[in-house]
């Protein structure tokens, strides 16, 4: 894209033939499909362009940073090296586990993403069996009363019924609740 196009029709041209003139070529990096030969190639372009779809697909980024790490082994590649360290850590926003990027190597950015994406996994089951527990408790409290109103209102309830309102969902048992509090018998409950 030519820089000259984003500025306005009403600026004095006398102001225009002072504004650089450059080019920017844009690579969407989502867009661009990167076959096998691609990734395995030597292109130091490529982990780049993968990196950035796996972190947007939420995929493991490890195969690209191992790749990178046997593609920069050489001393050469110290400066290459050290701006995919900050590259990678902003992208896969490691600088939230540490904040000393500087100490940071490949290696250590390649331990850290899979920590990460364990405590990431753990934190996922721990937040589900929270919600599952909630869930169950709300079932369980709503069966609690609507069994309490039940008897209060019929006298001693059927096995068979406790079975089948323990099997019911938790809005279901809301529902059969206030339907309980106008019925005339316990027979009623499910018509």
């Amino acid at each position: 894209m030519q820089s000259e196009h984003l500025l306005d029709e009403s600026v004095p041209h006398s102001i225009k033939c002072h504004f650089p003139n450059f080019i920017y070529p844009v690579l969407d990096m989502g867009q661009y499909e990167l076959t096998e030969d691609i990734v395995n190639s030597d292109n130091l372009i490529v982990p780049l362009i993968h990196l950035e779809q796996k972190v947007q697909k939420r995929l493991d980024a490890r195969y690209v940073i191992e790749r990178l790490v046997k593609q920069l082994k050489h001393p050469r590649f110290d400066s290459l090296r050290r701006a995919f360290v900050v590259y990678i850590s902003r992208v896969l926003e490691l600088d939230k586990l540490a904040s000393d990027i500087e100490t940071y190597s490949l290696e250590e950015v390649l331990h850290m993403s899979v920590t990460e994406r364990i405590r990431a996994y753990d934190t996922g089951l721990i937040q589900q069996g929270l919600e599952q527990g909630m869930c169950q408790g709300l079932q369980q409290g709503h069966y609690d009363m609507l069994l309490i109103l039940l008897e209060d209102r019929f006298g001693r309830v059927p096995v068979s019924l406790k079975s089948r309102l323990k099997q019911t969902a938790t809005n279901e048992l809301i529902d059969l609740y206030r339907h309980a509090l106008h019925i005339q018998s316990i027979d009623e409950l499910f018509k």
